[in-house]
């Protein structure tokens, strides 16, 4: 009997997923100290058209202008894929999902403490979410909320709305979730968040979501959801393991990799 060749799939792309050719060919200019006649080439602004090559974008010499101006072009296509409203000055970018949703949430608390001392969250958030709450609960004393999910996994709104206080800063509900999939009514409660913030008279109470699984994969627009921050991950879609963080009135979460992914 022959030996069947056994082959293995990889199917975990809710964790990670390989970088696609055309990403990486993308990034290749600004990596190695080489210009291959493949390049993407820049127009740079008051001046010629150049190949893009390897530089420290913070660098005031021509390799370093020419690697900021690449990153801030990354950056206006982000603002664009985030769709009307979100401007370039409001992305900023992080290493890591992690990093993007710490940068937001404790960003945001810390610099409020003297107005609030609440956060509301579900029962089902991924871990980048839960630690963070769990910090500034065992070192700022603040207090946390975690709302229950029904059987399909999805938030009890008016469970969330009855808990939002005069002393609520934050609220935060990742849009997708990594598990088993299910899409939060994240603009259901965003206007539940936004009528809350009118009605205590409160403009420190922000709605963040963690939109790490949903973005690729469904409409992830600013506008349509009504988050005032959000955090995106691009190595879940095809690009590499950096993160970014974009804002709208305040601060959004969004990555690095997926600039470079919009981008080709």
């Amino acid at each position: 009997r022959e030996k069947m060749e056994r082959r293995c799939i990889y199917l975990d792309y809710n964790a990670t997923t390989p970088i696609d050719p055309l990403v990486a060919n993308a990034m290749r200019p600004y990596l190695f100290n080489t210009t291959p006649t493949t390049a993407p080439h820049l127009q740079l602004e008051g001046g010629p058209e150049v190949a893009v090559t390897f530089g420290n974008p913070s660098s005031s010499h021509p390799f370093g202008v020419r690697a900021r101006a690449a990153v801030e072009k990354a950056r206006k296509q982000i603002a664009k894929a985030l769709g009307d409203g979100v401007h370039p000055d409001e992305v900023v970018f992080t290493s890591g999902g992690s990093e993007a949703n710490n940068y937001a949430i404790k960003g945001h608390v810390l610099e409020n403490l003297d107005k609030g001392d609440h956060i509301i969250t579900s029962a089902v958030e991924h871990a980048a979410i839960v630690e963070v709450c769990k910090y500034l609960q065992r070192f700022h004393n603040v207090k946390v909320t975690y709302i229950s999910v029904d059987g399909d996994g999805v938030v009890d709104v008016e469970a969330l709305k009855a808990a939002i206080t005069p002393r609520t800063l934050l609220v935060t509900v990742m849009h997708a979730n990594n598990e088993v999939g299910t899409v939060q009514p994240i603009a259901q409660i965003a206007k539940v968040v936004a009528e809350a913030r009118k009605k205590l008279s409160a403009p420190h109470l922000l709605f963040h979501s963690d939109c790490a699984q949903s973005i690729g994969k469904v409409s992830v627009t600013v506008k349509e959801l009504g988050v005032d921050m959000l955090s995106i991950c691009a190595h879940k879609v095809v690009s590499v393991s950096l993160c970014l963080c974009v804002s709208v009135s305040l601060c959004l979460c969004v990555s690095v990799s997926l600039c470079l992914c919009v981008s080709v």
